[in-house]
Order: structure tokens, then C-alpha cells, then sequence
């Protein structure tokens, strides 16, 4: 049986990336959610860096997995907080990915 893509491509050094789509998902949150916030620059790195996904040739959004753990923080909305931590953080023994 072939590796994992996954780890094919952690073996290159290459940095996957996901959609937005994914993202949400990761995220445990809609694609619409993300989409609205990400549009209205909503959101920012706990450095105070505004997040800006990478871009496909077709424009696509694409999000490294740096993107996603860091604990993106809406700053505006009513009832907007944290977001919790992707579920894959904090797991033993369970694959990032």
C-alpha cells in the first residue's frame, strides 16, 4: 500500500495547504461563516496581522495549517469570541491534517 499523501508531502518539506471549504470544516465552523469574516477582513493573527490566504492561480483561497492553529479572533460581532482550538490540537497519538 502507497504512503499517505499527507506524510509524502510532509516528507518533501512541502507545506500543505487547504481549501476554504476545508478550513471551515477544521475549524468546526460553516463555509459561509468563514467566508463573511474572511471578506470583511475580520480577522487577525494574535500578533495583529490580518489573515491573508494564499491564492491559486484561479484565485482560489488556500490556508497553511499555521493559518488554521493559530486562534484566529473575529474583531467585530455580537457573541464573536476565540475560536476553539482545531480538534486535532492537543490530541495524542492522533495525526495532524
Amino acid at each position: 500500500m502507497p504512503p499517505h499523501p499527507t506524510a509524502q508531502i510532509a516528507a518533501l518539506g512541502i507545506e500543505p495547504t487547504y481549501s476554504a471549504r476545508e478550513a471551515a470544516h477544521l475549524l468546526r465552523r460553516s463555509y459561509s461563516w468563514l467566508d463573511q469574516r474572511l471578506r470583511q477582513d475580520q480577522f487577525i493573527r494574535p500578533d495583529g496581522t490580518t489573515v491573508q490566504p494564499l491564492r491559486t492561480q484561479g484565485g482560489y483561497r488556500r490556508f497553511t495549517l499555521a493559518m488554521l492553529e493559530g486562534r484566529l479572533l473575529p474583531t467585530t460581532g455580537k457573541g464573536e469570541g476565540k475560536i476553539a482550538p482545531p480538534p486535532w490540537k492537543g490530541v495524542r497519538g492522533v495525526a495532524r491534517p
